[in-house]
């Protein structure tokens, strides 16, 4: 439907309230595609330098391409700041309603 809301209460994908839940829920339901192109790059690696040099220098490098994915994977849901602009958000508009709100005798 074009033109609504993406946090609607009738989509399961969004529901939880805040954009933290949110992207922890769909960073968990992208699990089981990351494993699948981390052990395919694995595999593939294994296959490539040990069919070049040797099979334990197949294994060494395919365990090196596997953790390098799984940083760079890692790194990126640490460093998303999808819910921190939300909580910044939400600590601001909290600082103005104080502001202006508490100077009228409102608590």
């Amino acid at each position: 439907m074009f033109g609504s809301s993406i946090y609607l209460r009738d989509r399961d994908a969004f529901t939880g309230g805040s954009p933290q839940a949110v992207y922890e829920e769909l960073w968990q339901r992208g699990r089981k595609g990351r494993l699948r192109t981390r052990a395919i790059l694995a595999g593939l690696t294994l296959l490539l330098c040990g069919a070049l040099v040797n099979a334990v220098f197949g294994i060494a490098m395919a365990l090196i391409v596997a953790a390098v994915d799984a940083y760079f994977h890692w790194r990126g849901y640490n460093a998303c700041r999808t819910w921190r602009r939300g909580l910044r958000g939400d600590d601001r508009m909290a600082g103005l309603l104080r502001l202006t709100l508490e100077r009228r005798g409102h608590r």
